[in-house]
């Protein structure tokens, strides 16, 4: 195999990877939307067993919202058809934090105050892990990836044009 073949497989795989990753944390921020807005508005009732008083054994419920002194949402805790899911909001209520698990794989997306993802963390099910760093407009300027034929690590410009590449 040449080395010319070997970079058009890695190139294929990447793109593969990176569609992948893509797919998997939109339906993450998907995923974190329909936990959100219902907890917002619906009570969880909470089930506990106490062994002494002020100290619950168990707590039992489907969302968990945490709320700052001024009652505004700053995290939640859910289940959703797909598995589990945190978020993590700032003072004006803006997501910057996700993790979520599913049945395609384990997510996080951690956002800036603008509410673009600045680094994406993904282990998809048919893949391996990727991590992807972005600037403050969102777009790819390195990402790093894993897969069953190696791995790779590309450095892309502002123009999005890759300026450095190696694959392994």
């Amino acid at each position: 195999m040449t080395i010319e073949d070997r970079l058009e497989n890695m190139e294929r795989e990447l793109g593969r990877v990176k569609r992948h990753n893509r797919w998997l944390l939109g339906t993450i921020l998907l995923v974190a939307g329909g936990l959100i807005a219902p907890g917002m508005f619906e009570t969880t009732a909470i089930r506990a067993q106490s062994q002494k008083p002020g100290t619950a054994k168990e707590i039992r419920a489907n969302n968990f919202i945490i709320e700052d002194e001024k009652g505004e949402l700053r995290a939640a805790l859910g289940m959703s058809k797909d598995g589990p899911c945190l978020i993590m909001s700032d003072e004006n209520r803006k997501m910057r934090a996700l993790l979520s698990v599913s049945q395609n794989g384990t997510g996080l997306v951690l956002l800036d105050g603008n509410g673009k993802t600045r680094v994406g963390l993904g282990v998809p099910k048919e893949s391996g892990p990727c991590l992807e760093l972005n600037d403050e407009n969102g777009k790819n300027r390195a990402v790093v990836g894993v897969s069953k034929t190696g791995s790779d690590l590309v450095i892309f410009g502002p123009d999005g044009k890759i300026i450095w590449r190696a694959i392994k």
